[in-house]
């Protein structure tokens, strides 16, 4: 079989050249012509050479059926699992927007969702979806704006005048200099502290009972290990203003995504967008047909041209009956399944069904609560 998902190579179905593809389709159409990566790739090979050389005589019964291809799976995987779009008039710029294109799309020619789709072209799978990805990008910029904010308290940290010397060789380090964490501790005085001060009904870990000790000679010379580190006003106002930005712009973000929901909801055409609900019918208005010359004979468009109704639905306030009807044909078929082989089941001939089924066990009807055709039947008959 001749590799052709190596070459300018263009597709029956989808019409679309190589360079259209992925490069994992490629890749594989081409592994595809070995039989250690595609066990069928004989056998196809013999059946394109037997269908193109007309060996299989047309209608044959013994026409062979065709083998797993490939080619035609992953042309299946890009356009029917990934996301399309139409690219009818569309010039494939980033920020122009896209129409989803349907599953298997035949009738436009049709692209893959680019690595740097926006929102909008994410709210396609659903107003969630877009709402998501945007409140995900939009606490990213928060995050890092708050970032920048503590930028100056960030390098006060580094430095000497806070704790040990910046000397980070890698992101890990950066990270912890650059933090309010401090290395810098003395041992200071304290003869009113006593253990139980830390005894809140936890158990204290032994890095802070650490921080504890006595003196050998004088049980009553009691020290603490003293964070050394200080922190002014001027650091505070930096805290306060990132914690102020970052409260203010979360009201922010909830308060424009309602106006981006409302935006990507209109972007979307459902059916839901021109369907209207009557809560109170009359109780006698069952016929769709009488419904449908109503509203066609009532309202006007903003043409002042009578409505087209594409559909109607009358729904009755039947679930007692529906529910009955389905816990009835449960018990119909328990009935059919104690029918003995062979014999027929007649849904309308209880009876009969009845006499033609199997007894059920005693040792079902006591462990498992199992019924006979008979007690089912009087079930139904309720």
């Amino acid at each position: 079989m001749d590799c052709l998902g190596c070459g300018n190579h263009v597709e029956t179905l989808y019409e679309e050249k190589w360079y259209e593809m992925t490069w994992g389709r490629l890749i594989a159409r081409c592994l595809s012509c070995s039989s250690w990566y595609n066990p069928h790739a004989k056998a196809l090979s013999e059946y394109n050479k037997s269908v193109t050389s007309g060996e299989d005589g047309g209608e044959s019964v013994d026409k062979p059926s065709k083998p797993p291809d490939l080619q035609s799976s992953w042309a299946q995987f890009e356009h029917v699992a990934l996301g399309r779009y139409i690219t009818n008039g569309n010039s494939g710029n980033m920020w122009d927007a896209r129409e989803r294109a349907e599953p298997g799309e035949t009738s436009f020619k049709t692209k893959l969702y680019p690595l740097w789709s926006t929102e909008h072209d994410l709210a396609d799978w659903g107003v969630g979806v877009g709402l998501y990805f945007q409140n995900l990008r939009m606490f990213a910029i928060i995050c890092f704006v708050a970032g920048l904010i503590s930028i100056p308290n960030m390098i006060y940290y580094a430095s000497d005048e806070y704790d040990a010397p910046f000397n980070a060789t890698d992101f890990r380090e950066v990270a912890h200099d650059t933090s309010q964490v401090c290395t810098r501790t003395r041992w200071v005085a304290c003869p009113s502290c006593n253990l139980d001060d830390w005894d809140l009904g936890i158990k204290i870990s032994g890095r802070s009972k650490d921080r504890y000790a006595v003196a050998k000679n004088d049980q009553d010379l009691k020290f603490l290990l003293k964070n050394d580190c200080e922190v002014g006003v001027r650091e505070g106002i930096f805290m306060l203003i990132a914690m102020v930005f970052i409260a203010i712009a979360v009201f922010a973000v909830g308060y424009r995504q309602r106006s981006v929901e409302v935006e990507y909801d209109e972007e979307q055409q459902t059916a839901s967008d021109y369907s209207i609900q009557i809560d109170n019918p009359p109780h006698d208005s069952h016929d769709h047909k009488e419904w449908k010359e109503f509203f066609e004979d009532n309202f006007v468009d903003n043409k002042d041209k009578n409505v087209h109704v594409t559909c109607i639905t009358v729904a009755v306030n039947n679930n007692e009956l529906i529910n009955k009807l389905v816990k009835r044909r449960k018990l119909l078929l328990q009935i059919e399944n104690l029918v003995e082989e062979g014999k027929k089941f007649n849904a309308d001939d209880l009876e009969g069904a009845v006499a033609a089924s199997l007894p059920v066990a005693g040792w079902k009807k006591l462990i498992f609560r199992a019924k006979d055709a008979q007690s089912i039947k009087e079930n139904i008959e309720v």
